[in-house]
């Protein structure tokens, strides 16, 4: 209801002012302290748009050592959650069931 007075006080029959005011709304909204309806709630500066216990990139190639590809690194460079391992020392994969162990 709002928006549609707007528009009407912005002279109905010409598009150009039309479509102005509905810029200018917009810019509003999102300049507005309370986040718009379609903004993102997350910050732009993240690298990733939400935390994921699995890296984004793909998974390197197993450093030939003829250690299982497998088995938890004893020096893991990330921290896994409660229920995952941590396979190639980069990414976390779940546990099968029966084999939680704390810190992976």
């Amino acid at each position: 209801a709002i928006s549609e007075g707007k528009i009407a006080v912005g002279a109905p029959g010409r598009g150009g002012d039309i479509g102005f005011v509905a810029i200018y709304n917009m810019s509003l909204s999102a300049l507005a302290p309370t986040p718009a309806p379609t903004s993102s709630p997350m910050p732009t500066t993240s690298p990733t748009p939400e935390p994921s216990p699995e890296p984004t990139t793909s998974p390197p190639t197993p450093v030939p050592s003829g250690t299982p590809s497998a088995a938890p690194s004893p020096q893991p460079t990330i921290p896994c959650p409660t229920g995952y391992q941590l396979v190639n020392r980069e990414s976390c994969e779940v546990c099968p069931a029966g084999s939680f162990s704390p810190g992976g």
